[in-house]
């Protein structure tokens, strides 16, 4: 269930399936409730990996002014509040509005097989969960009309679980929560609201006999763009706080090709694990979508597929060594991986510490330094310790850029390679930002950013530093080839489409002709005293809205929207329905 106290002011739930225990609130401040953390690996342990793990994201407008939203934590202020905001670029985000989206709405696969099988049986309880599902906003106030996805069971477009829909999750337990960046000051960064939303789903798989799904926790984020603004240079990023048994004790790594950064311990002193070195990544499964630029680019570039490059420029090496989708047909479905990771501190270098306002967040998502000055290759990464050395794009890649991606084609003569070990670093609390980008961000649109959080230790090598390198890469290969095929050992998902089939003609409206290009015609069974229409696009905008009069015949001119898919409701008093039309 979600706890609401006034100690506690934001609603948060527990991922308590597998092998780690992990609390998301709805404000987007993962693995803590405000006042504790809640990363607990294994599960019952008491041990505690992740300290604070926070969405950031930072842009311009066409105008040059700069935006940010982010966070390292409860006690630096929050940039996030809850729910949706309005599809009319304005900001509805009424306190008592805001209050009803206090809430993580927590299903499990189990209860929706059992929802499948009985919601029409008698004396069946349905969960609160499934019942009170957050599947439509309020149009009335602009929201989008779909939210939360679902399955409709009775094809009608509207989301009535007594009937036999239920909700789309992810995993085998799954929890959902949305939030924005305009409910209220951006406390965290200092910066201006500037219209994000997110809807977010957290999730875990119930496979016991599977050591990397076990171990490990996911979350997906769909961002939109709700402002009326053009965004350039955006930047998506995943900031976390790791703590691996005694925080100060700790080092950090990047793998470029397994799209991670790792936290783990840097001495066999630690009071937690003892003799045994325990990891945590923060792994970027998929990346805001790239730029469209109208082709399907191609996959031979890709040196997670081709480690040696095999006569291929390094200088010319693209985000295909680590993205998405590429070569795959399709034009335009391209998504990064990591394209850069910095780690900071909260003491030194004053230059190299934890962000201050938005000027520092955005200097991170960049990848420079507080002083702007940018990443440079080898010791802590700092400008003034390296200046012979170029300018890079990764913290701590050891041996995982081979073709200096990272260092856009400069080589670097090796060994030794660039880790905290070799650069004889101190250990100390680590935080890191794994980087995302950079993408234009429409009026309306979308992307999704995909994430997972793995744990491994090996006690099998006491006292060998690099005892959890095996483990947990073999973990994040496994994660990140079920991901791909979208299938895990015990018929998991990871993706969840919202089955929302609207067809062109229900029980009671028909949309014709469909489709269509400069008008389409509605015809209903029956008026009642309110016959409200409204039609959404594909993003669930609303586009146009009116009344039936005294005809059960309407006709609507489209010639202004632009091609696409979209959605016809119909509001009357007892009753709702919807069609599906495409616009030519």
């Amino acid at each position: 269930m979600s706890f609401k106290t006034n100690a506690q002011p934001y609603a948060y739930d527990t991922l308590d399936i597998n092998n780690i225990r992990a609390v998301f609130n709805c404000v987007g401040i993962n693995f803590s409730d405000d006042y504790h953390c809640f990363f607990e690996a294994p599960k019952g342990s008491n041990n505690k990996t992740i300290s604070s793990n926070i969405l950031w994201i930072g842009g311009e407008d066409i105008y040059g002014q700069k935006y940010v939203a982010g966070g390292i934590g409860a006690s630096s202020g929050k940039d996030f509040y809850p729910g949706p905001l309005s599809t009319d670029g304005l900001a509805y985000t009424d306190a008592a509005i805001m209050s009803d989206w206090n809430h993580v709405w927590k299903v499990s696969k189990q209860e929706i097989t059992y929802h499948q099988n009985h919601f029409d049986s008698i004396g069946y309880t349905m969960p609160a969960s499934i019942a009170s599902w957050p599947a439509h906003g309020d149009t009335t106030i602009h929201q989008q009309f779909y939210l939360a996805p679902f399955k409709d069971y009775n094809n009608n477009g509207i989301y009535d679980p007594e009937n036999g829909d239920y909700p789309l999750i992810r995993g085998d337990e799954a929890l959902f929560f949305i939030f924005n960046d305009i409910g209220g000051n951006h406390y965290a960064t200092g910066s201006l609201p500037w219209g994000i939303e997110v809807h977010a789903m957290a999730y875990a798989f119930d496979c016991p006999n599977d050591s990397a799904l076990n171990n490990a926790v996911f979350i997906n984020y769909t961002i939109y763009n709700r402002s009326v603004k053009r965004f350039t240079n955006v930047n998506i990023g995943e900031y976390s706080d790791i703590s691996i048994g005694n925080p100060d004790n700790d080092f950090t790594r990047c793998d470029i090709r397994r799209n991670s950064f790792y936290t783990y311990s840097a001495t066999n002193t630690d009071p937690v694990f003892g003799n045994f070195f325990a990891a945590q990544t923060t792994t970027i499964l998929c990346g805001p979508y790239i730029n469209s630029d109208g082709v399907d680019n191609s996959k031979y570039d890709s040196l997670y597929l081709d480690p040696h490059c095999h006569g291929i420029n390094p200088a010319n090496c693209n985000e295909a060594i680590n993205g998405f989708n590429f070569g795959n047909c399709i034009d335009d479905d391209e998504r990064y991986g990591i394209t850069g990771f910095i780690s900071f501190n909260d003491t030194g270098n004053i230059a190299c510490t934890e962000p201050q306002n938005a000027d520092d967040y955005l200097n991170y998502l960049h990848l420079n330094w507080k002083d702007s000055k940018h990443l440079r290759y080898w010791d802590y990464g700092y400008h003034d310790s390296i200046i012979t050395n170029p300018n890079c794009n990764f913290m701590y890649p050891d041996q995982s850029d081979p073709c200096y991606w990272g260092t856009n084609g400069d080589s670097i003569v090796h060994p030794p390679y660039w880790s905290e070990e070799q650069a004889g670093n101190i250990p100390n609390d680590r935080q890191g930002l794994a980087c995302s980008g950079t993408i234009y961000f429409e009026p309306g649109s979308w992307t999704y950013f995909d994430v997972a959080f793995i744990y491994g230790i090996d006690y099998s090598q006491p006292n060998n530093i690099n005892g959890w390198t095996n483990v947990l890469n073999q973990r994040i290969d496994s994660v990140i080839t079920y991901f791909v095929r979208d299938s895990t050992p015990c018929n998991g998902s990871f993706s969840t489409i919202n089955e929302v089939q609207n067809h062109s003609k229900s029980n009671f409206i028909n949309v014709y002709p469909n489709p269509a290009m400069d008008e389409i015609k509605i015809s209903i069974d029956a008026l009642s005293k309110s016959n409200e229409w409204l039609i959404f696009d594909h993003y669930g905008k609303n586009v146009k809205q009116g009344k039936f009069n005294n005809s059960k015949d309407i006709s609507i001119n489209i010639d202004d929207l632009q091609a696409g898919i979209y959605f016809f409701l119909l509001l009357q008093e007892n009753k709702k329905a919807s069609a599906k039309f495409i616009k030519l």
